[in-house]
């Protein structure tokens, strides 16, 4: 009812919003962590040389869905996310004149 109108006002009025897809370097960052933990798990006895093939492809799978596939299906949709310390960066700066912002396409803040 009422209190969970609050509640969505307030994580409306608090999430930052973004195109509904990644960036390249993102994506190159996430699959080469996950090889990297693949890796590792095999060389500490953790995993089967498969199991970890199998790993980094689920995570490379869906890398192409979310950034390509499900991209394209939702082309007007954002992603919205809620970041409590830079939204009180973001505060903070008001008084001091700065503005804190995501540069989309240099995949940095500024």
């Amino acid at each position: 009812g009422e209190e969970l109108d609050w509640a969505l006002s307030c994580v409306r009025s608090r999430a930052f919003s973004g195109p509904a897809s990644g960036t390249l370097k993102a994506a190159a960052a996430q699959l080469g962590f996950a090889g990297l933990l693949g890796l590792v798990s095999v060389v500490g006895g953790f995993l089967a040389p498969q199991q970890a093939v199998d790993g980094v492809s689920v995570v490379g799978v869906s890398l192409v869905f979310s950034d390509v596939v499900a991209s394209r299906l939702l082309a007007r949709g954002k992603r919205h996310v809620l970041c409590p310390y830079l939204d009180m960066l973001n505060h903070a700066s008001s008084r001091s004149g700065s503005r804190l912002e995501y540069d989309y396409f240099g995949d940095a803040f500024g």
